[in-house]
């Protein structure tokens, strides 16, 4: 899960968040490694918010 570190503008928490979120959830982890790379840091913090 280390491409969630490469995220570029999200805090430690957020990338430890994401980690967990994804792990939990295989439909959320193919999504994000198919989100185009430009668009992943509004992916990842969308998504925190909407299952926080």
């Amino acid at each position: 899960m280390l491409d969630v570190l490469k995220v570029v503008g999200l805090t430690t928490r957020e990338c430890d968040k994401a980690v967990c979120k994804l792990a939990q959830n295989e439909e959320l982890m193919v999504i994000f490694f198919k989100v185009d790379e430009e668009r992943k840091f509004g992916w990842v913090k969308n998504m925190l918010e909407d299952i926080a």
